[in-house]
């Protein structure tokens, strides 16, 4: 046929194939590429078949120890429909799962000494995960060229359809799209980072720990996987490094979603962060410099014993909470200082910032305050205007309803007054005006 061997009328036709039979198609395509001799597998046997029959130089009898024997060069076929999988020329290899340096991983899993204490302390934190024993996800496989058009297409579709898998709360089936893309080659380090993420949602934060580790070998500058690697060491009570990692996530790619995490485990470390330059110090230094600027505790009480306020904090500063027991759905709500309670009770008067744009007054403890670095205004700024534009489409919501309300109570009222007047027919009047209107409508007597 000099047109080609395309599909005749009733035939199979490629537009028929869905999409992911076409991606999986794909898929194997990749393998037998970088490994020919997998067509020898029985399993492929009908693969073999359909080769043979549009003319291919395959041998039919060669086994997986034969392959390179049976790449002798193929006789001419008159089918223009020849592929040839194996090549003298060219030897193909199993592409090598990407390796992380010696002693990396066994490092970063650790325990910490800090954190190898009794059951009891780990009872206290009901965050804490044990170490998985499952076995860990392939890594991508090394590749020293670029992806192929089919690669990409293969990749594109596979991340779609674990976007798709997340959309409706699947994690597990995302989890198995991500693995199936990175086996594909082209593997990126947020890709890695992303898969880690899922795996700390299936409760597997030393597999999360992996990913993140070879993310960082592919992008040492990749914010997110520092930030998933921080807080799978958070999940297994490793502090110092949850604490290093998520310090140098928020310095690589801020996330608002890390600050409470971030304070939670500097807590944890005994660390607090100098709010003008950045810097960390050990909690115990730097109380024993404030007790040698401001003297000790009871110095720092009046005389009357109440309280004296953190010299570092003054009404008007933006402020995040942190650090609460009894009230842990405040802590990470941004605030602005308002006053030192005047009542002595030794807090602060704090406005916080809550959900569709409502403010609320609250008195904190200077503990339970962290000032709000200069590196975070900008963030800050933005989330304040996008709060004051909620606060004001809830007021325009709450003026419209009372309105609304005081109009219907109004029409209400107004029912209500005329059904008592259409009740006897006699409008309402003093009752001597009422008895004289029911007796002038009396008959006359004819006898008068």
């Amino acid at each position: 046929d000099a047109q080609g061997p395309w599909p005749c009328p009733g035939h199979f036709s490629w537009r028929a194939m869905d999409p992911d039979d076409i991606v999986a198609f794909a898929v194997a395509a990749e393998k037998l590429k970088e490994n020919p001799s997998l067509v020898h597998q029985p399993e492929l046997a009908f693969f073999r078949e359909l080769l043979l029959s549009w003319g291919s130089g395959l041998s039919a009898s060669a086994g997986p120890a034969k392959a390179a024997d049976a790449a002798a060069p193929p006789a001419v076929s008159d089918s223009k429909a020849v592929l040839e999988l194996e090549s003298d020329e060219d030897e193909h290899t199993p592409a090598k799962e990407m390796e992380l340096p010696a002693g990396l991983l066994e490092s970063e899993l650790a325990d910490e000494e800090e954190t190898a204490k009794t059951p009891a302390d780990r009872e206290k934190d009901p965050e804490r995960l044990p170490k998985e024993t499952q076995p860990f996800p392939l890594l991508p496989p090394h590749s020293s060229s670029g992806p192929s058009d089919a690669r990409k297409k293969v990749l594109a579709r596979v991340k779609q359809q674990a976007a798709a898998a997340l959309e409706r709360g699947d994690v597990g089936k995302a989890l198995e799209k991500y693995t199936e893309a990175l086996r594909t080659g082209n593997a990126t380090a947020m890709m890695l980072a992303t898969r880690g993420a899922l795996l700390l949602q299936q409760r597997r934060p030393c597999a999360a720990i992996r990913d993140c580790c070879a993310a960082l070998r592919l992008n040492p500058d990749c914010g997110k996987a520092y930030h998933v690697r921080g807080a799978a060491h958070r999940r297994l009570g490793h502090w110092k490094r949850a604490h290093r990692d998520l310090s140098q996530g928020q310095k690589l790619d801020f996330s608002e979603e890390s600050v409470a995490l971030h304070q939670f485990v500097a807590q944890k470390v005994g660390v607090i962060q100098d709010q003008k330059t950045g810097r960390w110090y050990q909690w115990e230094g730097a109380k024993k410099a404030v007790e040698m600027l401001f003297g000790d505790e009871t110095d720092r009480r009046g005389s009357g014993g109440q309280a004296k306020p953190r010299e570092d904090l003054r009404p008007g500063q933006a402020v995040r909470i942190q650090g609460l027991q009894k009230a842990p759905h405040l802590n990470g709500r941004r605030g602005v200082i308002m006053r030192w309670d005047p009542a002595g009770t030794g807090r602060w008067e704090v406005e916080l910032r809550l959900d569709k744009g409502k403010v609320e007054v609250k008195a904190i403890r200077g503990d339970n305050i962290a000032l709000v670095k200069a590196a975070e205004a900008g963030p800050w700024k933005e989330q304040e205007r996008v709060h004051a534009e909620e606060r004001k489409r809830r007021e325009a919501d709450e003026k419209r309803w009372q309105a609304e309300e005081a109009k219907r109570r109004k029409m209400q009222e107004q029912r209500r007054q005329a059904a008592r007047n259409q009740g006897d027919g006699i409008p309402d009047m003093e009752p001597s005006e009422q008895v004289e209107a029911e007796m002038s409508g009396f008959p006359l007597d004819e006898e008068a």
